[in-house]
């Protein structure tokens, strides 16, 4: 499913916009934006995993790391 320009809410009410999503490493992530009280992008940047149906911010750095870089190809190739 797709849910690029989705806004999704995690947690205690914390909503994010999809920016991309990708498969990494057999599991589902999507890099977001924070949104403020009136859902405009805030310039704040996660990445969050799906896991059947739960939605957690992703803390381990090594995988952020990995995570951000494979972002980054995935936009090379689009733009």
């Amino acid at each position: 499913m797709n849910n690029i320009n989705t806004i999704i809410t995690v947690g205690y009410g914390t909503k994010y916009m999809v920016l991309d999503q990708g498969n990494y490493d057999n599991k589902y992530y999507y890099l977001t934006s924070r949104l403020d009280e009136e859902d405009n992008l805030t310039g704040e940047f996660d990445i969050l995993e799906y896991d059947d149906g739960i939605i957690l911010p992703v803390s381990d750095e090594e995988l952020v790391n990995a995570l951000v870089e494979y972002f980054k190809k995935r936009f090379e190739v689009v733009a």
